[in-house]
C-alpha cells in the first residue's frame, strides 16, 4: 500500500531494506536506541528541505523495542506514497471540524471525538445528522465530532487508500485494504482508555484468525456493555425495498446486522446517489454502529446486533472514494493514463468547505482537479465562485470539467502532463 523511503541519521542513509528486513532487525535497533533523544532522524522520500520531514523515535515500554513515527502536522511534508505521509488539513473536509475534534500526537496516534459514545449504557441525543432541519448548523460551521462517514473518511485517508501511484496496480486487494485500516485502527484512540480496534468487526473468511478476533471482540464489548462498530463491502443487492438485515461480505464471527427501518430511512436519504449505485452493482462500503442483542445462556456465538447509525461510501474497483458516476470516470482514466493522485476526502463538511475532487501530484506543484457535474442554480452559483477561489489560489494551474447533462456516454478531457525529472 506504501513506500518505506531511506532515512538520513547523523550523516548516514539507513536503506528501506536495514530498517524493514528480519535479518537487520537487531541492527536496526541499535541505531535508534543510539540516537533516541539525541538527535533528528530525517526521512528521505523528497528532495531535502531544511527542518521539514523529521521524524520521532519512539520507545514501546511493553516490549522494550524502538519504532518511527512522524511529528504531529507533518505529514503533508511526505511523498504521498510514503508511509509517513498524511493529507493537509486544508486539502480535504478535515477543514470542517473544530479544533480538538481530531488530535495527532507526536507518536503517531490520534485521538477522535465521536458524535457518539461507545458505552451501551448511555442514551445519548441524536447525533448532528439526525436532527431536525431547522437545527443544521450555518453554512461554513465547524463541526464538534465525528460523525460515521467521517470517521470512515478518517480511516481511508490515514490507511492511504485514497492514494494512487501506477505502481500499485494489482496490489490492492481487500485484504490489503482491511489490513491497512485496521492498522489506523490500533493507533487512534475513540473513549478514555480505548483505541478504535478494541471496538472494530472487520471483514473476515470463514475459520480465519480475523473472524476469531472479531469474537474476542464481540466479548470483550458484552463484558464492558459497548457499542461496536462494523466495516465492510456492502454484499450484492437482492431488490428489497427495505432490506430487514444488513448483509456484509466476509461477514464471519461478527453478529447478525439487524437494521431498523428508521435508520435504513435515513441511510437513503443522506446517502441516495449511494444506495442507487449499489442498486446498479456497483461497490459500496458501509460503517455501522452497532449494539449487541442480549443473548441465551450458554450460546457461544456472536449473537445479533441492531444497528443505531449507518453511512454509506461508494468506491471503485481500486476502493478509491468517489462521490459521483463522473467521479467514477476521471479516477478510470486517470488510472489508464499512468497518472499519480490523491481523492481528498469530505468527512463531514458542508458544501461550503473549498477543496477540489481530486489533487493530480505528478506535475510538480500539486494541481487542483474539479468536475463540475450538477446543473441545478444553487450548484451553478456555487460551480462559480468555486472557479472564482481556483482562480485566486491557482491562476491557471488547475484542471475542470463540465459534463454535458443527462449522458455518460462523453470523453474526460486530456488532464496536464506530467513533469519532467
Amino acid at each position: 500500500m506504501t513506500t518505506v523511503f531511506p532515512v538520513g541519521l547523523s550523516s548516514k542513509r539507513y536503506s528501506a531494506e536495514f530498517q524493514e528486513e528480519a535479518q537487520y532487525a537487531r541492527q536496526w535497533q541499535r541505531v535508534l536506541a543510539a540516537a533516541y533523544g539525541n538527535g533528528p532522524i530525517t526521512c528521505l522520500c523528497r528532495a531535502a528541505v531544511a527542518g521539514q520531514r523529521q521524524l520521532a523515535i519512539k520507545l514501546r515500554q511493553s516490549t522494550n523495542l524502538y519504532s518511527v513515527a512522524r511529528y504531529a502536522h507533518t505529514g503533508h511534508e511526505h511523498n504521498p506514497e510514503c508511509r509517513y505521509y498524511a493529507e493537509e488539513t486544508a486539502r480535504s473536509g478535515r477543514q470542517g471540524y473544530a479544533e480538538g475534534v481530531l488530535q495527532e500526537d507526536d507518536k503517531g496516534g490520534w485521538r477522535l471525538r465521536l458524535d457518539r459514545g461507545i458505552d451501551a449504557r448511555v442514551r445519548e441525543a441524536p447525533s448532528p445528522d439526525e436532527q431536525p432541519p431547522d437545527t443544521v448548523r450555518a453554512p461554513g460551521a465547524r463541526r464538534p465530532s465525528v460523525s460515521l462517514l467521517g470517521l470512515l473518511h478518517f480511516l481511508f485517508s490515514e490507511a492511504r487508500i485514497n492514494v494512487w501511484a501506477p505502481k500499485m496496480e494489482g496490489k490492492r486487494s481487500s485484504s490489503v485494504v482491511w489490513r491497512e485500516v485496521v492498522k489506523v485502527a490500533e493507533r487512534t484512540t475513540i473513549s478514555r482508555g480505548v483505541t478504535l480496534d478494541e471496538i472494530l468487526l472487520r471483514p473476515a473468511m470463514r475459520e480465519r484468525p480475523e473472524a476469531e478476533n472479531n469474537a474476542k471482540i464481540i466479548r470483550a464489548a458484552r463484558q464492558h456493555q459497548r457499542r461496536l462498530v462494523v466495516v465492510g463491502q456492502l454484499a450484492k443487492d437482492k431488490g428489497e425495498v427495505t432490506p430487514a438485515k444488513l448483509t456484509l461480505s466476509r461477514p464471519f464471527g461478527s453478529p447478525h446486522l439487524w437494521l431498523p427501518p428508521a435508520v435504513w430511512e435515513r441511510a437513503q436519504r443522506r446517502f441516495g446517489s449511494t444506495v442507487r449505485s449499489w442498486h446498479r452493482g456497483e461497490p459500496v462500503v458501509a460503517i455501522a454502529l452497532l449494539e449487541l442483542r442480549t443473548v441465551r445462556p450458554g450460546d457461544s456465538g456472536p449473537g445479533a446486533a441492531s444497528i443505531v447509525d449507518l453511512a454509506l461510501m461508494r468506491v471503485t474497483e481500486r476502493w478509491i472514494p468517489i462521490e459521483s458516476s463522473y467521479e467514477r470516470l476521471v479516477e478510470q482514466q486517470l488510472v489508464a493514463t499512468h497518472r499519480q493522485f490523491v481523492k481528498p476526502l469530505r468527512y463531514d463538511a458542508d458544501e461550503f468547505a473549498l477543496f477540489p475532487d481530486f489533487w493530480l501530484t505528478d506535475v510538480g506543484k500539486w494541481l487542483p482537479m474539479e468536475v463540475f457535474g450538477m446543473q441545478t442554480e444553487d450548484y451553478v452559483r456555487r460551480r462559480e465562485a468555486k472557479r472564482r477561489w481556483y482562480l485566486a489560489e491557482f491562476g491557471s494551474h488547475w484542471w475542470e470539467w463540465v459534463p454535458r447533462h443527462g449522458t455518460m456516454a462523453q470523453s474526460v478531457p486530456d488532464f496536464p502532463p506530467k513533469a519532467t525529472s
